[in-house]
């Protein structure tokens, strides 16, 4: 008897269950792509509103970035041609085979094209940015360690002395044995 009882409830109120669940579903539905569409709207007016000025000041960070990568990507090729032509000219001095010697000609002919791309860049402008950097880094630190920086920096330098001093001494050395 329970079981007629739960299907003629079923029966008679389950179509009309099914109809308010799936219009509820729609009504979520949306109220969330409203509020999607807001969000949306109002991102799109803060890129609005943005001023000329800010505009300008972040398509010049593009194009820095841009000069950047370009800059790295030229040294990158460089050195890879200058590894190529390096093996190239290594099998070539193992096996002077016509292969060989046209894996040379490549070769050379890459590392050519990858050092005229390398003259054609800006390097002023990678100087100018490594300068600004260095920059920004000293006026970030406190100044025990700007002094700590600046003697790692002169201790370097009287190092480099002492070695070429050195390497003077024991080259005039070596020439007044030779002779």
């Amino acid at each position: 008897m329970n079981n007629n009882k739960i299907l003629n409830l079923i029966v008679k109120y389950g179509f009309g269950a099914v109809t308010a669940a799936v219009t509820m579903d729609g009504y979520r539905r949306t109220i969330l792509n409203d509020r999607r569409n807001g969000q949306l709207d109002m991102i799109q007016k803060e890129r609005e509103s943005l001023s000329a000025e800010n505009q300008k000041l972040l398509e010049d960070k593009i194009q820095e970035g841009l000069k950047q990568t370009k800059n790295k990507v030229a040294m990158v090729n460089y050195t890879e041609a200058a590894d190529e032509h390096y093996k190239a000219k290594t099998n070539f001095d193992k096996d002077p085979s016509l292969y060989n010697k046209n894996e040379l000609a490549k070769a050379n002919k890459k590392l050519v094209d990858a050092m005229e791309e390398v003259k054609k860049l800006d390097l002023s402008e990678m100087f100018f940015s490594l300068y600004n950097n260095y920059i920004e880094f000293i006026s970030n630190l406190s100044p025990d360690k700007l002094v700590c920086v600046f003697n790692i920096i002169i201790d370097g330098l009287v190092f480099s002395s002492f070695l070429t001093v050195l390497g003077i001494m024991l080259s005039e050395q070596v020439i007044n044995k030779i002779t």
